[in-house]
């Protein structure tokens, strides 16, 4: 695998059928199915991932402080935006995601090995409401 492309939890890159273009650094930019475009990346100087924009997930912009991610801002293409203030463990990787506008707990994580997810709502048994793709440093969730 490429130097600095983004594995999914099961540590392959994308999925069957789709198709993809990089850019200088090796980072995944575009996600093509069937020649539609699924999903767009771009990146800072440093690799870390500012915005996803997806068909799927919508658009998420990210938002980072000395070298860690601490806010996630959902929908920020036209409707409503929703901030998202995240913590993350000792290795980066995102556990919870807090709502900022009433600080409840919106998104939480346990992981496996290689950054496999198990997300849920702390407390609830509500699905959650945002997706953080985010895993351990180097890796993102592509999702289907």
């Amino acid at each position: 695998m490429a130097a600095g492309l983004e594995p999914t939890a099961g540590g392959a890159v994308g999925s069957a059928g789709a198709l993809g273009d990089e850019n200088d650094g090796h980072l995944r930019v575009r996600k093509d199915l069937d020649g539609l475009t699924m999903a767009q990346w771009s990146y800072d100087a440093s690799g870390r991932m500012l915005s996803d924009a997806s068909s799927v997930t919508g658009d998420v912009d990210y938002v980072w402080l000395q070298g860690e991610p601490v806010a996630v801002i959902a929908g920020s293409s036209g409707g409503a935006e929703s901030v998202y203030v995240l913590g993350t463990d000792q290795l980066g990787a995102p556990r919870r995601a807090w709502r900022l506008d009433d600080g409840k707990v919106a998104w939480a994580a346990d992981y496996e090995a290689f950054g496999r997810a198990w997300e849920y709502v702390p407390d609830s048994r509500e699905a959650p409401s945002i997706s953080i793709n985010m895993r351990f440093p180097g890796q993102y969730l592509i999702r289907p």
